[in-house]
């Protein structure tokens, strides 16, 4: 067995006790080893980040939910500086992110807020310098009570629109697994879902600085311009979208182009409060384009891709979505 995923394993087997636990969390935070501990952790995201399998992403969320990060509690709540240290380490990038706590440069000893946006709702947070984020379902946001260093850095884990308040002595960093976007004063929509392969920054206003594949490539965006970075390759390219498409979510429309039938559940399953079952290696690598009011029910939703598709047909029992593939 790998060794970096028996450590994982063996800490969420339960072997551990409260205080053994809150130990481990304050050395993963803690300057001494830093660069002993930068290596391994960037060796377990090579390892478990890319390829996990279903056991290894079960250890990930009780990591992460030991780590003291309940996955399905709205709201803002306080969060220990080392508990924050430690889940963000699994939930956004273990090595840039580890890295910028322990450098104590961005984040007060005063500690996080945590805000959480459940499943078939987004909400808006005003942070503390007064920019403006709009998160959509199934995101997480952590930022500090106050920004006091040279940066204003916050950690996403999602996608979320920003609005970013001009400070030019202090630029404004939004950082999420090996992914980070620098501005100064502009907007910019980022899609960063820690289970999906590819990231996207998408510039609207203003000027944006994308710093990526462990902080090796840079790439300067100007607006109506969406870099598009593939985590497990480690390739990218600009794209020209359509903004209005980009920007659906946040008037609570669904709009999928060019999209497989997986990925399109994928988003699904964050926009709606059902369980969807489904046998993905049953569906092709056949996209679609589609587009649906703010309004739809799942109903009218899976009714429409059910059509299109061809090949499948679903049905829906209380709060689940059953999704039968036919053989093609």
């Amino acid at each position: 067995m790998d060794y970096f995923k028996r450590i994982i394993d063996f800490f969420t087997a339960g072997e551990f006790s409260e205080a053994g636990k809150q130990v481990f969390f304050r050395w993963l935070a803690e300057e001494e080893h830093s660069g002993e501990k930068d290596r391994m952790l960037k060796e377990l995201w090579n390892h478990t980040g890319h390829k996990a399998d279903a056991k290894t992403r079960d250890s990930w969320r009780t990591f992460r939910r030991e780590a003291g990060l309940q996955e399905k509690v709205p709201g803002i709540r306080r969060v220990r500086v080392w508990q924050t240290a430690a889940a963000v380490l699994l939930l956004v990038s273990l090595t840039t992110i580890y890295t910028t706590y322990r450098a104590k440069r961005d984040v007060s000893s005063a500690g996080l807020l945590e805000q959480y946006v459940p499943v078939a709702v987004t909400e808006r947070v005003v942070l503390p310098d007064g920019s403006e984020v709009h998160l959509n379902s199934g995101s997480l946001l952590l930022y500090p009570e106050e920004f006091t260093g040279k940066s204003r850095s916050v950690y996403l884990s999602g996608e979320a629109n920003f609005k970013v308040r001009p400070d030019k002595k202090r630029p404004f960093v939004v950082k999420s697994n090996d992914f980070q976007v620098t501005v100064l004063g502009t907007e910019f929509d980022l899609l960063a879902y820690p289970g999906d392969s590819l990231v996207r920054v998408t510039l609207l206003s203003g000027i944006v600085e994308a710093t990526y594949n462990n902080l090796d490539k840079h790439t300067v965006l100007l607006p109506n311009q969406q870099l598009v970075y593939n985590k497990r390759s480690g390739s990218s390219h600009i794209n020209h979208p359509d903004i209005e498409s980009v920007t659906a979510w946040q008037r609570g429309e669904i709009v999928f182009k060019g999209t497989t039938l997986s990925e399109i559940i994928t988003v699904l399953k964050r926009k709606y409060p059902y369980q969807f079952v489904y046998h993905e290696e049953r569906f092709g690598n056949d996209t679609y384009t589609f587009r649906f009011k703010e309004d739809a029910s799942i109903e009218e939703v899976m009714e429409i891709i059910t059509q299109v598709v061809g090949y499948i047909r679903y049905n829906i029992a209380d709060d689940t979505c059953f999704i039968e593939a036919r053989t093609q």
